[in-house]
């Protein structure tokens, strides 16, 4: 199935991590255009917090955060739930920061300044895993809500309709 990028991430939470207050505004605009909802966190304990209340999707930090590290946040995220796609940014270019990222299992790390060609392929690998390891459902018209790890579609009414093999692969 090849659903367009845009459209896998388009539902979606994305929580941003990074110590700095004047977040890049390209960083920003980039987010707002492939999630539907970008929660922004400076420092590690607010981080923490937004991930336990607003349960995101996906997580994009930066290493330094002060006190905590991101390494140590998304050690800490990946313990709550070992799925969620995680992409480090980093000034740092230190092996022992790679290491550690690739430790945890993170989507891929990316070196700031980096471009936008850089992040748009960390997002692609994110839609990918997401496809493999998560519930992707899309709105259909009507209502109907097509769930393309079941192969099911809900209706407004609750009902569930399994598809064949013909009717989701015409469908998708």
């Amino acid at each position: 199935m090849n659903y367009p990028l845009k459209e896998i991430l388009k539902n979606l939470k994305l929580l941003f991590i990074s110590k700095e207050i004047n977040t890049n505004q390209r960083e920003i605009s980039t987010f707002t255009f492939f999630f539907n909802k970008v929660l922004i966190a400076h420092d590690s304990k607010l981080g923490l917090k937004l991930f336990s209340q607003e349960h995101p999707d996906v997580i994009i930090s930066d290493i330094d955060l002060g006190p905590l590290s991101g390494i140590k946040i998304c050690k800490k995220i990946r313990k709550l739930n070992s799925k969620i796609p995680i992409i480090i940014f980093s000034k740092l270019k230190d092996e022992k920061y790679l290491f550690a990222a690739m430790r945890i299992q993170v989507i891929d790390f990316i070196v700031k300044p980096f471009n936008n060609e850089n992040l748009i392929y960390a997002l692609n690998k994110t839609a990918k895993h997401i496809v493999n390891y998560g519930n992707i459902d899309i709105r259909l018209s009507n209502d109907y809500i097509y769930s393309y790890k079941e192969k099911t579609i809900s209706t407004t009414e609750n009902d569930i309709i399994s598809l064949t093999k013909n009717e989701y692969r015409l469908l998708e």
